[in-house]
């Protein structure tokens, strides 16, 4: 009894291993044979077209339905590979061969086993680092409508994750560790390219701009009231605390316009690289400067009239030079962190 069931077993084993091999030679037989180098070269192209995910309103997907029509498709590409001999070609030519077989079971071990899209966070990481990469700037218009529609898709990118990330049971823990690291190269990175788009386009440091022209319009209107005064300004009193003598203020100040109208400049045409530890320097001075600045304007209108604290215009103008440094300080923020940047 148990012999007759296991050469029924037997048989239904050699049956099958038949329908199977005849089903792969069906498949086979529909692939054109070919012993062209040339025809490898033209499949490898498309078989780097089709690495690529499918895009779906500009976003990558990685959605299973997606993976698994990939999947499929690339048995395809497969087949049609098999299809061609390379045994009468020269080694080289038979070694290039061999790498996109290689290639191509890379990938079906991506699908079979990896399946990283549904198991590694980081894997959304990586796919973020090319979404945003940028090669040379300025931008033209092409390419910063480009860049505007694959940051556009980072949202959608990070809904897919939160979708296809659903089985926390399959994402090992250390998996999930290191994608909570690289969070922090991710952010360094955004930081990087946020610096590179500030260099090539100028049009973002408008604040900067801003801060030095109300400086300037602070310096040219005491200087009206000293030289040839107007009734609707304020008066020369107003805007001069007595600290120094106005010749030697308003030398100063002329100074100070040039070294920041250069700084200014600088950005604007893109020759100043952003720099993350001038950045937080300039961002702690300007804020403890702005605060005292503050702080006198508060007192000279409060506790300490007629003294030096109590002079308004003046210490709103140091405000606003306080506001150029952290304008600077803003730009420079924007910069790649202190490691890149020495490398």
């Amino acid at each position: 009894m148990f012999k007759r069931n296991r050469i029924a077993a037997a048989l239904m084993v050699v049956i099958g291993a038949a329908l199977l091999s005849s089903v792969a030679a069906s498949e086979q037989s529909d692939v054109p044979a070919s012993s062209s180098y040339d025809d490898l070269l033209g499949l490898f192209h498309e078989f780097r077209e089709f690495q690529q995910p499918a895009t779906t309103d500009s976003e990558p997907d990685y959605s299973a339905p997606a993976m698994e029509r990939q999947y499929a498709e690339l048995k395809t590409y497969q087949r049609r590979l098999a299809a061609i001999d390379p045994s009468g070609w020269p080694i080289p030519q038979q070694s290039d061969y061999h790498l996109v077989r290689a290639e191509m079971n890379g990938m079906e071990f991506q699908h079979r086993v990896l399946r990283p899209w549904s198991i590694d966070p980081g894997f959304y990481n990586d796919v973020m680092s090319r979404v945003r990469r940028v090669r040379n700037l300025p931008l033209d218009e092409r390419a910063v409508a480009s860049l505007q529609t694959r940051l556009g898709a980072v949202a959608g990118i990070v809904e897919q994750a939160k979708a296809n990330l659903d089985d926390f049971s399959a994402i090992a823990g250390d998996l999930g560790t290191l994608a909570v690291l690289s969070l922090g190269d991710t952010r360094a990175s955004c930081e990087s390219l946020a610096g590179s788009l500030v260099m090539g386009h100028p049009e973002l440091v408008s604040d900067v701009e801003g801060a030095l022209a109300a400086f300037g319009v602070r310096v040219a209107a005491q200087l009206v009231q000293a030289l040839a005064p107007v009734a609707f300004l304020p008066a020369f009193e107003s805007w001069h605390s007595g600290a120094l003598p106005y010749p030697l203020l308003v030398a100063a100040q002329l100074a100070i316009i040039t070294v920041y109208a250069r700084i200014a400049r600088r950005i604007q045409k893109g020759r100043t690289r952003p720099d993350r530890r001038l950045g937080r320097w300039l961002l702690g001075f300007g804020s403890v400067y702005g605060g005292l600045m503050l702080v006198r304007l508060v007192l000279g209108a409060t506790v300490a009239p007629q003294t030096w604290f109590d002079a308004p215009i003046s210490s709103v103008f140091h405000l606003v030079l306080a506001a150029f440094l952290l304008a600077a300080g803003r730009f420079h923020s924007a910069g790649p962190p202190p490691e890149a940047s020495s490398s």
